[in-house]
């Protein structure tokens, strides 16, 4: 199955917009928002907010139960925690790991 082709001006316009958006550490609201309200003109995703401000979404098409994952308790777990999840990752994740440190 070929992949679909990527709109690269939309592509490019989204990452300069939320590039622009000032988010320096530890707060980042304005530049979540900004991909939230991106991501809501998708009727196929379902989108939820974590109790520490994560965005979750959920593409329906592919797993089927979005209000499920949504309101999990685990998705919002993982997310808040996600810096202790990557530290759990075994060592042939290492790759992964560093990509987000």
């Amino acid at each position: 199955m070929p992949l679909p082709s990527i709109d690269t001006e939309y592509l490019t316009s989204f990452l300069v917009d939320l590039l622009n958006i000032p988010s320096p550490t530890g707060f980042t609201e304005d530049a979540i928002a900004f991909v939230e309200k991106e991501l809501s003109a998708y009727p196929q995703l379902r989108l939820s907010r974590t109790r520490k401000g994560a965005l979750l979404a959920a593409w329906v098409k592919f797993f089927g139960a979005g209000e499920t994952i949504i309101q999990s308790i685990l998705a919002g777990f993982l997310l808040d925690n996600f810096p202790l999840v990557l530290g759990l990752l075994p060592q042939e994740f290492d790759a992964v790991r560093s990509f987000f440190q």
